[in-house]
């Protein structure tokens, strides 16, 4: 891959929201290649008057960036790599056999927020990042995109909004009423919307970990 040509790409694409705070990798750039998972967020936490990355920094330290937020980073009180939506994440790709460092990681929306809620035009905001994601994607060429989130406002949900796809199959979560969802795009990926994980205790769910195997083993 150019590196340099793929900065201009993101660039040129989101010129509208590049001194916004935000991030668009939450992987190593070194994750930009083939792989069997593409994971994706909804958008990056916190506040954005106190962070001062922008999106346009983001996509300039992008050949620098040889961290994983989701393994390296301290989040709040926890010791890094600690914090609960960080060991769910870890436990998943532990039980599915492929490695969370390697796998390249984004978030649906770039631009920052302290609630998700607070972007309160979300799917046109999700509209404009999204070719960024079709320039992944076309990059990565992922068996699955695993999303955490999947209610009416979530990545998982955009993408369906978006997608000719073969039905939707719900199973159990182990917790409560909550559900997990997949649906097809045919020729391309699986989807599969988890609970958000911030809130979703995924570890010891043996059943969801082998529906997500068995989705990447699916042709």
């Amino acid at each position: 891959m150019n590196i340099e040509l793929f900065q201009k790409e993101l660039r040129d694409k989101l010129t509208l929201i590049d001194q916004a705070s935000g991030s668009i990798f939450y992987s190593s750039y070194e994750t930009i290649k083939p792989s069997d998972v593409y994971l994706m967020g909804f958008n990056p936490g916190g506040d954005p008057n106190n962070i001062n990355e922008t999106v346009g920094q983001s996509i300039a330290n992008f050949p620098l960036n040889k961290e994983n937020p989701y393994l390296d980073e301290k989040w709040g009180l926890y010791d890094a790599g600690k914090a609960p939506l960080q060991r769910r994440l870890q436990y998943i790709f532990d039980n599915i056999n492929v490695s969370l460092r390697e796998t390249p990681a984004s978030n649906l929306i770039f631009t920052r927020s302290v609630m998700a809620s607070d972007i309160t035009d979300w799917h046109s905001m999700a509209n404009l990042c999204w070719p960024v994601h079709e320039k992944i994607l076309h990059i990565v060429r992922p068996k699955i995109i695993l999303t955490f989130g999947n209610g009416p406002v979530s990545p998982y949900e955009y993408i369906k909004s978006r997608s000719d796809n073969i039905g939707e199959e719900t199973i159990p979560s182990g917790h409560g009423t909550w559900v997990c969802r997949k649906f097809t795009v045919p020729q391309k990926y699986t989807v599969i919307g988890l609970p958000h994980l911030s809130r979703y205790n995924i570890i010891g769910k043996e059943n969801v970990i082998e529906w997500i195997k068995e989705a990447m083993q699916s042709d």
